[in-house]
């Protein structure tokens, strides 16, 4: 039986009354059913709940569990278990092996591990379909033999320039890693999360004994959230199922967003292929929204393709069983914030609805058993955490109490002063570790004091040094040297590295240093641990965030009473009164759509489920799906804000412009099907508010630091293209970078481009004093740099190394092919524009074949094209220089790819350059009116500062004064 349970349907209790049934009847005993559910909570809860009808002893013999937990013990008993890893752990472990997966193709070396996610997600997607590696390696013959049609095996735009045998030649890489991943795992005794269930499957497919055993211990099968079931799930339900098909499945499939789990879309459809005899139940009594809610989510919803195909099973709107009783909804609110305003705005609005709801308490129903005017009544959801961070701050600056669930601790001031510790006491070289120690209250190192000294220490200075000379400073260093040797003696275990830390350094212990001594702790007993050392500790930490790998503070009880902030992922199964959906639209509703960087083939899908499918639209139906979810949380008010479009056109009908926000919210004001009674409100949001939320505040000393207006004077500062570029893309960057000079680590990228940059420049050298060098001549330059540059990764090292003399052999071809008139090579020039100093070093200047001057830019990373050229700056400004240093504009400029060695080329007319120098002087007029504030986006991933950057940390905001707890108090 499928049970298709909308929103607030009740699909845990009917699982909970069939078991009940079952038992009661006769029909089986306790030990005869096993309940499926996805999370180790909800099958507590559904214990729980039968133990409450039919008392302990019964729920104690039910098996309720994860399909994942099911699997780990049939194949322990069947002596076949292994230890499975999670995602982040089987990156960390690939990273450290990299070299062993032989990789050509799918690695780069500026970031070794950039393909592995894409691969892991490609093994995890065949495990889910039951795919083997020496399934796939049968596969790639096959393609060989023409039996299937070539896949795309790189991004799409970037696939269609791949010859067949290109294609071929990528699939065998991914074989042989798939084979070598496979071997690796069960040399070491362990699996993934997903090897549990597919070997599980593969067991009972080949072992009749043991399928018979299991499937009398499973004579009645109940799945709960079934929408998020894949192939392999499916396929273990209809082993265990056997010829009475006693398998009871509930979902919804208008909920279903966990696909990028490896969910399958269409899970109802093909649970219908595999069973011949299938009922359908629909339960459509919500007893969670009222009527306007329930209305509006469904004309959100029903623009996604029927519940299942071949129509067996119809969507419609939910009915409010709460209306039903007398309860009366009010109007979904649609709050559209001007384009020209900013979301501390939206911020502030809702903090003030928020504030009136506290004070009033609209639409809660004490009869229905809540407490009047409490906070957890409302919930604040979106797409990602990094929406929260402004509503967040103004709430707290309010006053008013707030829970923030899926907090990450890496990001927390006090994590990170403690991570800062333990990298000082590793790396005695660590400067940004010692830089955050420095900022730490209790050595009373005066800011003005470090900043002159770093100033007056020059480019290649050490922070030691420098910090050695200052008040304060000795006393940070001999700390750092007797912990060190404490943790000598304590075998320099991370465990008790960490506590050492804490107690010589006295910093403070709250939720989040919790967090992480749990984790560390966890981590000193994985599998893949060697020594348990801090260094060991240390690197797998860097690894471990590579993939975006997090450490969450502990799920908070449900009794405190503070508003309530989460993902709208996090909310699914939870409800609020009053809900609030931020950045409701696009690109956050729906997200922007990433597409996988391998295709996963038709010719390996199941069967069942082997139909054409388009990844976009996919996507978009989960986001709409997701979007649905966020929608159906909230019981008596819901409240969707979103930016205004841009665009001037009428809507059909006239009665909403399309100003309207883009994305799924215009199905709200574009329908002229919705009742009057359930049409959403538009509400302005008040514009003159003070939104509190703009102003900039630092969580930490390091962050008060960083938010010092600058102590040089930035009106005689000397800029360059690549200041600019770092002012455009962050100002608050660009004042850390020149008014701080904090040291920094080297960065292989950038010691692998001055190798090769200072092997062209002898090449050109040697061409201008008449005397070319041999190509032996030319790769050993490199070679000499290289070798003295340091690297952490010895493999990366060498990656750059195979890179640098491939690329450079093939530039030594072409170059001697075409041999270049040289003028000048790395040409240091100092134009001034309206008095603004701007310096810069011109790679190349030669003469064309046409007597003019061309200026070309080497380029060691990734390849720009002909659109990127005639927009760079960069190239702007060194035509300028080219003016002033050879005396005419350059009749051509380029960016030389290295990579691909080819150039990309561009030229300037005296307008562009004209646009050239306003450009330059309206940076320069921000920098002197002293405008720093932060640009916050996908850059402050990579950004150095990242760790120090107030705007990247995250307080923890307590229940009894909700204002952050600075670190240190």
């Amino acid at each position: 039986m499928l049970v298709v349970a909308g929103a607030g349907t009740g699909k845990t209790t009917v699982l909970v009354e069939r078991v009940v049934h079952l038992i009661k009847k006769g029909h089986a005993q306790p030990e005869e059913i096993l309940a499926v559910t996805f999370t180790e909570n909800a099958a507590r809860e559904l214990a729980l709940r039968v133990e409450g009808k039919l008392g302990p002893k019964i729920a104690r013999q039910l098996q309720a569990k994860t399909f994942h937990a099911y699997c780990f013990g049939l194949l322990k008993r069947a002596k076949l278990d292994f230890t499975p890893l999670a995602t982040e752990d089987l990156y960390v472990l690939l990273r450290r092996e990299l070299k062993a997966l032989g990789l050509k193709y799918y690695i780069k070396a500026a970031k070794p591990g950039q393909f592995l996610r894409a691969l892991i997600a490609f093994f995890d997607r065949c495990d889910d379909e039951l795919v083997t590696a020496d399934r796939y390696r049968e596969y790639v013959d096959e393609l060989k033999d023409s039996k299937h049609p070539l896949p795309r095996v790189l991004k799409a735009k970037d696939a269609e320039l791949l010859k067949p045998e290109e294609v071929i030649a990528r699939c065998e890489e991914i074989s042989r890693a798939f084979s070598r991943v496979t071997e690796l795992l069960a040399a070491k005794q362990l699996g993934t999360f997903g090897n549990q269930i597919s070997r599980a499957v593969r067991l009972l497919s080949s072992n009749a004994p043991i399928l018979a055993e299991e499937q009398t211990k499973a004579r009645f099968i109940l799945i709960d959230e079934f929408q998020d079931s894949n192939v392999a799930q499916i396929r273990l339900a209809k082993l265990l199922a056997g010829a009475d098909q006693n398998v009871f499945a509930v979902g919804d499939p208008d909920q279903a967003i966990y696909r990028f789990r490896g969910a399958t879309a269409g899970a109802f459809d093909h649970f219908d292929k595999q069973f011949d005899r299938v009922q359908h139940v629909t339960l459509d009594h919500n007893r969670r929204s009222l009527g306007p809610i329930l209305r509006c989510a469904f004309q959100v919803i029903d623009k996604n393709p029927p519940l299942m195909q071949g129509g067996q099973l119809t969507r419609w709107p939910l009915f409010s069983a709460r209306e039903a009783a007398g309860t009366k909804g009010t109007a979904v609110e649609l709050a559209y914030v001007p384009l020209e305003f900013g979301n501390e705005t939206e911020a502030a609005e809702i903090a003030r609805v928020i504030e009136g709801f506290h004070a009033t308490c609209p639409g809660h129903d004490t009869r229905e058993g809540h407490e009047p005017c409490s906070w957890k009544h409302t919930a604040i959801l979106y797409r990602q955490h990094s929406h929260r961070e402004l509503l967040a701050r103004e709430l707290s600056r309010r006053n008013i109490p707030i829970l923030v669930r899926g907090v990450n601790v890496l990001e927390t001031p006090e994590v990170r002063d403690v991570l800062a510790v333990l990298r000082a006491t590793a790396n005695a070289g660590d400067s940004a570790a010692l830089f955050r120690i420095a900022a730490l209250p209790q050595f009373g190192i005066v800011a003005d004091e470090l900043r002159s000294a770093l100033s007056s220490a020059g480019k290649n200075a050490k922070l030691a040094a420098v910090l050695e000379k200052l008040k304060g400073g000795a006393a940070i260093l001999d700390r750092l040297e007797m912990i060190r040797a404490l943790a000598a003696s304590a075998g320099n275990q991370a465990t008790a590295v960490l506590k050492i830390g804490l107690d010589h350094f006295r910093l403070a212990k709250n939720d989040a240093v919790t967090g992480l001594e749990t984790f560390l702790s966890q981590w000193s007993q994985k599998a893949t641990t060697a020594d348990g050392s801090v260094r060991e500790f240390l690197e797998y930490l860097d690894y471990y965030t590579e993939i975006d790998g997090k450490i969450f503070l502990p799920e908070p009880e449900d009794t405190v009473d503070a508003v309530q902030f989460m993902t709208a992922h996090s909310a699914k199964g939870l409800e609020f009164p009053h809900v609030f959906v931020l950045r409701s639209a696009n690109p956050s509703f729906p997200n922007s759509y990433r597409e996988d960087l391998f295709e996963f083939p038709m010719a390996l899908r199941d069967p069942l489920t082997a139909v054409a499918e388009d990844a976009k639209e996919l996507n978009n139906q989960e986001e709409r799906r997701l979007f649905y979810v966020a929608m159906t949380r909230a019981r008596d008010t819901l409240s969707l804000y979103a930016k205004r479009s841009r665009s001037k056109k009428l809507a059909k009908p006239p009665r909403f412009l399309e100003a309207t926000p883009s994305g799924f919210i215009r199905d709200l004001t574009c329908d002229s099907s919705i009742a009057a009674d359930y049409c959403p409100r538009i509400v302005e949001p008040r514009l003159d508010i003070q939104a509190s939320a703009a102003d900039l505040q630092a969580f930490s000393p390091v962050g008060e630091w960083m938010l010092l207006d600058p102590a040089r004077d930035m009106t005689k500062i000397s800029l360059s293209a690549s200041r600019i570029q770092t002012y455009d893309t962050c100002p608050l960057r660009f004042k850390i970078e020149t008014d701080w000079n904090i040291p920094g680590e080297p960065v292989p990228a950038m010691q692998f481009g001055n190798a090769v940059h200072t092997a062209i420049k002898a090449f050109n050298d040697a061409l201008l004093a008449g005397r070319p060098l041999t190509k032996a001549e030319f790769l050993q330059v490199f070679r000499t740099q290289l070798e003295i540059s340091f690297f952490d990764d010895p493999h990366q090292k060498q990656l750059y190394l195979d890179q640098g003399e491939k690329q450079l052999a093939e530039f030594y071809y072409l170059r001697n092919r075409d041999v270049p008139q040289v003028l000048a090579t790395e040409r240091v020039f100092s134009i001034v524009i309206g008095g603004v100093k701007v310096a810069g070093r011109i790679d190349l200047a030669q003469r064309t074949a046409g007597g003019g001057i061309a200026i070309v830019d080497y380029k060691t990373g990734k390849p720009r094209d002909e659109e990127e050229a005639g927009e760079s700056l960069q190239l702007s400004i060194y035509a300028l220089a080219a003016q002033q240093e050879f005396g005419e504009l350059p009749e051509r400029i380029a960016f030389y790819n290295l990579e691909t060695n080819d150039a990309a080329e561009t030229t300037r007319s005296l307008d562009d350059l004209e646009a050239t120098r306003a450009k330059i002087m309206n940076v320069a007029q921000s920098i002197c009116a002293g405008k720093f504030r932060p640009k916050t986006g996908f850059h402050c991933t990579w950004c150095g500062y990242r760790d120090l950057c107030p705007v990247q940390e995250e307080p923890l905001y307590t229940i009894a004064c909700a204002t952050p707890a600075k670190a240190g108090n």
